[in-house]
């Protein structure tokens, strides 16, 4: 991966690594709570924590809190970094050549196999995919990695965090899945009857713009000429199910009408708010 699209690509990722922290910083502060009541007796409860936990992980929360912040506490650069979720576990890398970048994968992979160890956890090699994010078909590597006796084949696309990402970051696949779900969203909504065009409206934003909304500050640069009608197609089933407009109307003025903001103003505000 180029330096320059991964320091690109490491802003945006930052971002859920901030919301992933935040998270795991609000577990910690309910375990807290959860102590506090079971010392003064409201609570009777028994401690199950993970194996080799830490003295100040011995309570089941802050074990789980601590071994994942363990696992992807690395510092987001040009050159690489790790967000996990729940149970997901993403890292990427970043080199001047695919060879390179392959020695830098194999150690990160066995880094997560020793924490494996470590933990108790458990990583399925069939769930695991790697993909060599590149514009250039001469600079990819088709050669598998073997992880635990088994063979991972390289992807042309891999889902992180509910997001699409393909091998050359144009983020096509992406933004047609985006659009079907805000498509099928749209159509219930207009196949309800009965509703003030200000419950539309409400159900609209609530319903069908987070469907086709999500992530858009990463994807939103590659959202247009032909790759945006099908998301302009949303915005119009939107504001026909709430004005119950004709189907030949033009987009913009339907969304004018229906006094919804475009998607390209929508996909500002959104990443203005990053």
């Amino acid at each position: 991966m180029d330096p320059k699209l991964a320091i690109t690509i490491a802003s945006e990722l930052y971002s859920y690594q901030v919301a992933c922290n935040k998270m795991m910083q609000n577990i910690h502060r309910a375990d807290k709570i959860r102590g506090a009541i079971c010392k003064r007796g409201f609570l009777h409860t028994v401690a199950t924590g993970v194996e080799k936990a830490q003295a100040a992980q011995s309570r089941p929360l802050t074990a789980m809190y601590g071994k994942i912040f363990n696992l992807v506490q690395r510092k987001i650069n040009c050159y690489g970094g790790a967000v996990a979720f729940v149970d997901d576990f993403t890292a990427w890398v970043a080199g001047p050549s695919t060879k390179h970048n392959r020695e830098r994968i194999k150690t990160v992979i066995e880094e997560a196999l020793e924490w494996e160890r470590r933990s108790g956890a458990t990583f399925e090699a069939d769930k695991t995919a790697i993909i060599h994010f590149t514009r250039w078909a001469k600079k990819g590597d088709p050669e598998p990695f073997t992880i635990k006796g088994q063979t991972v084949e390289l992807k042309q696309h891999v889902k992180i965090l509910g997001m699409i990402m393909d091998i050359g970051l144009r983020y096509k696949e992406h933004i047609a899945s985006a659009a079907t779900k805000g498509l099928e969203a749209a159509m219930e909504l207009k196949r309800l009857r009965g509703l003030t065009p200000a419950t539309a409206r409400r159900l609209f934003v609530s319903t069908v713009a987070p469907a086709v909304d999500y992530a858009s500050s990463v994807w939103r640069h590659r959202c247009k000429d032909r790759i945006a009608a099908a998301v302009n197609r949303v915005q119009k089933v939107g504001a026909q199910a709430i004005i119950g407009a004709f189907a030949t109307v033009a987009t913009a003025v339907a969304e004018a009408e229906a006094d919804i903001p475009s998607t390209s103003e929508r996909f500002r505000r959104k990443a203005a708010k990053l």
